[in-house]
């Protein structure tokens, strides 16, 4: 049975991750694969390592396995390094706890690697939610425009323009040729850029699944 692994860095987001769990058991327990969870809790200074202990037996009824990992605060970026070393699955999705994912996002997405096996990486419609209206979805990004050219993808992120940055799947063992030692640059912010560039840099464009559905919410501040 194939494993997915799920890479979720942290700060602070007690209020999150009980939202998080009910979302993510919701998810995966019906469907066929084994999962990991690894969260990199990045110096967290309120109750989010208390919490993710106390949901440790719940994944554990719902075979999902559960790693915890605690570093000092050095962002999102350094989590993610962190976290990488970690990971075992064939698949690799990195997801903020804030964030929320369609019901059949991880099988529309493995489906498609495994029916396409000559593209290394996928992602697909992404929704932009009011944070304090859920209902309120603010801006749509589908499939991107003008990506038949292979270095088109690789520009656009170093641009920051027709992308959105988040809930990529990524084959393992193209993540392991095109990031040497599962290191990226650490500096403060673009942590998923620095995972994207060497992925487009490699393979090009990736593949776009439209049925599943990454929902972003929007935080007032």
């Amino acid at each position: 049975m194939k494993k997915i692994s799920l890479l979720i860095p942290c700060y602070n987001e007690e209020e999150s991750v009980p939202l998080f769990y009910k979302e993510v058991t919701r998810v995966l327990s019906e469907l066929k694969y084994e999962y990991e969870l690894l969260f990199i809790n990045d110096g967290s200074t309120d109750q989010t390592e208390e919490i993710i202990k106390k949901y440790k037996e719940e994944f554990d009824l719902h075979n999902i396995e559960l790693t915890y990992l605690f570093q000092e605060n050095a962002g999102q970026a350094a989590a993610l390094n962190t976290g990488l070393k970690y990971v075992q699955g064939v698949y690799l999705l990195c997801i903020d706890s804030d964030d929320e994912i369609s019901y059949d996002f991880v099988e529309q997405r493995v489906r498609f690697l495994v029916d396409n096996p000559s593209y290394m990486y996928c992602y697909g419609k992404a929704e932009f939610i009011n944070e304090n209206n859920k209902n309120e979805v603010i801006q749509i990004k589908g499939k991107r425009e003008n990506s038949s050219e292979k270095s088109s993808f690789f520009e656009d992120i170093l641009f920051c323009k027709n992308i959105f940055f988040s809930g990529y799947l990524v084959r393992r063992n193209a993540l392991d040729k095109a990031i040497e030692k599962r290191e990226i640059y650490t500096g403060r912010g673009g942590q998923n850029a620095q995972i994207l560039l060497p992925l487009a840099w490699y393979y090009g464009e990736p593949g776009y699944v439209k049925e599943s559905v990454y929902k972003y919410y929007i935080h007032p501040e």
